[in-house]
């Protein structure tokens, strides 16, 4: 008895380990495929246009610095301290308010990456998904990552690209 129920746990593992060893995993380039899809290039093209806009913004900051600069010191040389003090509060005025504008600035640049990016990434993972499941994959790595030191399983970075037409 104890002899048949040892046999068949061992047929019962050997029949499970063709199983456990055909479980596949894969890994993908997401960065690779991520630059090449368009709404991710639209969405690079759209930032860097705020970005300009932003940056277009803050030259004429800079111009309205330099002339409220130009002026304290006009009145610091001809010795008017009334003039002075309310050019230096002016002045601390301005340069607050500049950056609580580069503050928000970095605020909506942020969320506007994400609100442009979020359906980039959706997409990208439902491509993912679905070739995991068209190739019976359990496991789908990103590569490069810091936690992948072997990729010896298959890569779907092609299969992914050809999912998304790229």
């Amino acid at each position: 008895m104890k002899k048949l129920i040892i046999a068949s746990l061992l047929l019962t593992t050997l029949i499970s380990f063709p199983t456990l060893a055909q479980s596949k995993v894969a890994h993908v380039n997401t960065q690779e495929i991520f630059v090449l899809m368009p709404g991710a290039q639209a969405a690079e093209k759209e930032l860097s246009e705020m970005r300009k806009a932003f940056e277009e913004e803050f030259a004429v900051y800079q111009k309205e610095l330099e002339g409220k600069q130009t002026a304290l010191i006009k009145a610091q040389q001809s010795g008017n301290s009334g003039t002075v003090e309310t050019l230096q509060k002016d002045l601390q005025q301005f340069l607050n308010t500049v950056r609580e504008r580069e503050v928000a600035i970095q605020q909506e640049l942020q969320q506007k990456e994400f609100d442009l990016l979020q359906p980039v990434n959706e997409e990208l993972l439902k491509a993912i998904e679905s070739v995991a499941e068209s190739m019976d994959l359990e496991y789908v790595f990103q590569n490069p990552t810091n936690g992948l030191l072997v990729a010896r399983g298959s890569d779907i970075t092609e299969n992914v690209k050809e999912k998304l037409g790229l």
